[in-house]
């Protein structure tokens, strides 16, 4: 018999913007189920690269474990590729610079105006 153990990182702040955490957790391929406050939206979509249920809403984070649980084998395996896919490619070290940079260039030229 073949056992296989499929960590869930929970992750259900209350107020946060992007949670490291979460962005942590994708990267390293864990599968993710967070609350829909700040950035989350931004980051996770909802069973697509992982999954997100309204703060402050016990039953349906509830569901969503139960629900994670009985999900087959191929869609959590799905789920954290498009995760992983996701933070590599919007979290990186490129994209953080050039986000820096444009966020640079658009002050300096509000200061001239």
């Amino acid at each position: 018999m073949l056992f296989i153990l499929i960590n869930l990182n929970l992750n259900f702040p209350l107020e946060e913007g992007v949670p490291n955490v979460a962005v942590e957790a994708m990267a390293l391929g864990l599968p993710v189920l967070c609350t829909d406050c700040g950035g989350v939206p931004e980051l996770i979509e909802d069973g697509v690269s992982g999954w997100v249920v309204p703060t402050r809403e016990a039953r349906a984070m509830a569901g969503a474990i139960v629900g994670f649980m009985e999900l087959p084998l191929g869609k959590i395996v799905e789920v954290r590729i498009n995760a992983r896919k996701k933070v590599e490619e919007q979290h990186n070290e490129e994209q953080m610079v050039l986000g820096m940079e444009a966020l640079y260039y658009e002050v300096l030229s509000l200061k001239d105006q």
